[in-house]
């Protein structure tokens, strides 16, 4: 065959299979992006309602050609079925992160670190300070929150008022002492029917009292355990001796939200009118100080995936999320403290003078340390363990302390 017809042969072969492939070609173009968004939040039905029918449709108008797919995750297994999706090569472009397991996905790799962002965002200036420390893991930023979940003081003004208290709460460890003996109520025969002071055996509520008197969980580097150090010990003893010594709380006795206990410390899920029968009394104040005045705080954030085809999408995914008018729409219902400063010039948060107690107890707050991989393990079994023990008068504090520490050393510091 003539070298001439061969080549003549061979372009229209091309221009038949390059004709062919138009329709796959065009059909593949019209195909949207897909952002995958892994969150384990929101799990009432208004909040998954707002994010469906109001924030996803804003996102994808506002981004032609792109597609958000939510998958809700349970809390109690969202770090576990991250890992099987990260093997599995399906991790999704967004995950959210409870308060405890930054350090875990960092560490592993799960996530991409977002700093060549931050420096470029404008809301930056707008986040309550305290709360991006929270992101930080061995010098770079991994997350940004979206949900404060501080721990505060609250107290009840009617108890206050009934005891001649005036409407103005505690600020020292010894006035809260003080105001707890005169509002704790007895019946005849002395038991306690109203607790002063409603102390909880647990992490979440024993954190803020540790930080306030200068400790802390585990060392800058995470291979020691400090629990054992005087100042979490003189925490630690502060509260049982609220129980045992002045007799002004119980273990896990009574409500706060019922109108049964004068003060304690909790997050702001107690600002959902429907789930408070005492919101009408709550006072809520900024956290007391003993050598700090401080608190603790747990940070819901957004992480991207170290394995995400679409890095700068899943960041406009979360700023725009993080726009101060949406995340009071998705807190319209069930209102929970935001990151955002500016969010309180919008309702709910604008209607409710409380919310500024609330934003300035954040801005003294103290967070987790993050950068632990194995923090989750920490908090939840050997330290919360020791807390039970000790609260519960079974092992005095310092003993049950020391032993937890080793505990912690042996166990979850070896990584």
């Amino acid at each position: 065959m003539p070298r001439l017809d061969m080549s003549r042969r061979v372009v229209s072969l091309l221009f038949l299979l390059a004709f062919a492939l138009l329709p796959a070609a065009a059909a593949a173009a019209d195909e949207p992006i897909v952002l995958t968004v892994g969150m384990q939040d929101w799990s009432d039905t208004y909040g998954r309602q707002v994010f469906l029918e109001q924030i996803v449709p804003a996102f994808e108008a506002a981004h032609p050609g792109v597609k958000v797919e939510i998958q809700w995750i349970d809390w109690g297994t969202y770090g576990s079925q991250y890992k099987v999706r990260y093997a599995g090569g399906v991790m999704p472009d967004v995950v959210s992160i409870g308060s405890a397991g930054l350090g875990e996905f960092a560490a592993a790799g799960m996530i991409q670190p977002i700093d060549h962002f931050l420096e470029t965002w404008p809301g930056l200036s707008d986040m309550v300070p305290a709360s991006m420390q929270d992101g930080l893991y061995e010098g770079k930023i991994y997350s940004v929150p979206y949900r404060l979940d501080v721990r505060t003081l609250l107290y009840n003004k009617r108890i206050f008022a009934e005891a001649g208290l005036p409407d103005a709460p505690p600020e020292a460890w010894e006035e809260l002492t003080q105001y707890a003996r005169r509002t704790t109520r007895r019946d005849a025969e002395g038991n306690i029917t109203g607790q002063g002071f409603d102390v909880r055996p647990d992490v979440q509520h024993v954190l803020p009292f540790v930080f306030q008197a200068g400790g802390k969980i585990v060392s800058e580097d995470g291979r020691r355990a400090l629990i054992a150090e005087d100042p979490v010990v003189e925490a630690v003893e502060f509260l049982h001796s609220l129980i045992y010594e002045h007799q002004v709380a119980l273990v896990r006795g009574g409500s706060f939200v019922q109108g049964q206990n004068a003060m304690m410390y909790d997050g702001s899920w107690v600002m959902v009118q429907n789930l408070n029968p005492s919101f009408d009394d709550m006072g809520i104040a900024l956290p007391t100080r003993h050598r700090h005045q401080t608190t603790q705080v747990h940070i819901n954030k957004f992480a991207i995936s170290s394995t995400t085809q679409h890095p700068e999408l899943a960041w406009e995914w979360i700023t725009f999320v993080l726009e101060p008018e949406n995340l009071a729409l998705i807190n319209k219902e069930s209102p929970r403290l935001t990151p955002r400063i500016s969010s309180l010039e919008y309702e709910p948060f604008s209607t409710d003078p409380r919310w500024n107690t609330w934003m300035q107890a954040a801005s003294l707050s103290t967070t987790l340390p993050g950068y632990v991989p194995t923090l989750s393990a920490i908090l939840g079994q050997s330290l919360n363990q020791a807390l039970q023990d000790i609260l519960n008068n079974r092992a005095p504090a310092r003993t049950r302390l020391e032993e937890a520490a080793r505990e912690i050393e042996a166990k979850h510091l070896n990584w």
